[in-house]
């Protein structure tokens, strides 16, 4: 593990991320091969609807300070990032060399083979999701059936993954871009520095989708930008808030304004106030109990009042953190409308 921390907390460097050597249960040799992606199959019907609003009750002006302790589902699979389907399933990584379905109740099963190191995961409403494959350095896109395709590749050192309301994919590389999936094409928002002192990890946006906020490895800080009515970077980032620890895995906002991130060099789970003041240590854990990316549930089994975190380091079990409050996305708008996504 010494070497390990050298890596994620000293050496400036992204060759090697802190978080991807082959946990103890992998395979070598899996088979990498590509299902195609059926020019048959169609998307689920989605009618452009918005998301729906939460169900579930919640006061934004009792937010507690402190939470019980979180649950392990030790038959769920999940290594860096993870969705929820509307059956019920959890999907992410196993750790191994396969996607994943996870019920509530009950053990996990392979999805898709020949799968390693992917990071985050996002769900389109038509049914697609799109995940981040790091050695390959690039984003695809997963049907309902279980084919892919790469809709973006070139990534530097891919991670962070999100729909802005927009319905296009903001994909961070060390780097912010802008995917247009009907086009293909990619804009980048934001730049790293060329000496790799930090870079960008992971993005969210506030309820009224006028303001992006950014998080970074190798810098302490949150950064804001603020957006126009297109979606576009008005000015230039600044910093949001402090956050202990260089290493942030995540960056989400629930329904009361509140970011929460992970940070790997301090194995910490923090909770940031709507107004960037307010910095709170939610959770403090070992290496093996470390939750890796922030996910709320569905309602569908899975509570829509909790976050769930991926244990990389505990064969890619998920733990379960009630917070009380749901996710930010079934309460933001875009220009007066409630988003789809």
């Amino acid at each position: 593990m010494l070497l390990h921390c050298l890596l994620a907390c000293l050496v400036p460097t992204v060759g090697v991320p802190p978080d991807t050597s082959p946990p103890v249960d992998s395979e070598p040799g899996a088979d990498d091969s590509k299902p195609p992606v059926d020019s048959q199959d169609t998307d689920p019907p989605w009618d452009g609807d918005p998301l729906p609003w939460p169900d579930v009750d919640y006061d934004c002006a009792a937010v507690p300070d402190s939470y019980d302790e979180p649950v392990t589902f030790d038959d769920a699979r999940a290594y860096h990032g993870m969705v929820f389907l509307k059956d019920g399933s959890l999907v992410g990584w196993d750790g191994r060399s396969s996607i994943a379905k996870s019920p509530y109740e009950g053990e996990y099963e392979p999805w898709i083979p020949g799968m390693t190191y992917l990071e985050q995961f996002v769900q389109h409403p038509n049914g697609d999701l799109y995940t981040i494959r790091l050695e390959h350095g690039e984003v695809i896109r997963i049907t309902p059936e279980g084919g892919w395709e790469t809709v973006m590749s070139g990534l530097y050192y891919g991670y962070g993954l999100t729909f802005g309301p927009d319905g296009r994919l903001y994909v961070v590389d060390g780097d912010v871009w802008r995917l247009d999936l009907d086009t293909l094409e990619s804009e980048r928002l934001l730049r790293h520095p060329t000496n790799d002192s930090w870079l960008y990890r992971d993005v969210t946006f506030n309820e009224d989708t006028t303001k992006m906020y950014i998080s970074k490895v190798y810098d302490l800080s949150v950064e804001v930008l603020d957006l126009d009515e297109h979606m576009d970077p008005v000015g230039e980032p600044t910093v949001f808030a402090t956050v202990p620890g260089y290493w942030k895995d995540g960056l989400q906002m629930d329904a009361c304004g509140y970011l929460w991130l992970p940070d790997y060099e301090r194995h910490s789970l923090f909770r940031v106030s709507p107004d960037g003041a307010e910095v709170l240590e939610v959770l403090q854990t070992s290496e093996k109990e470390y939750g890796h990316g922030v996910e709320w549930g569905n309602g569908v089994g899975w509570r829509q009042d909790a976050i769930y975190l991926p244990k990389p380091y505990d064969r890619a079990k998920v733990k379960e953190l009630v917070i009380g409050v749901p996710d930010g996305r079934l309460v933001r708008h875009w220009n007066g409308e409630k988003s789809a996504f």
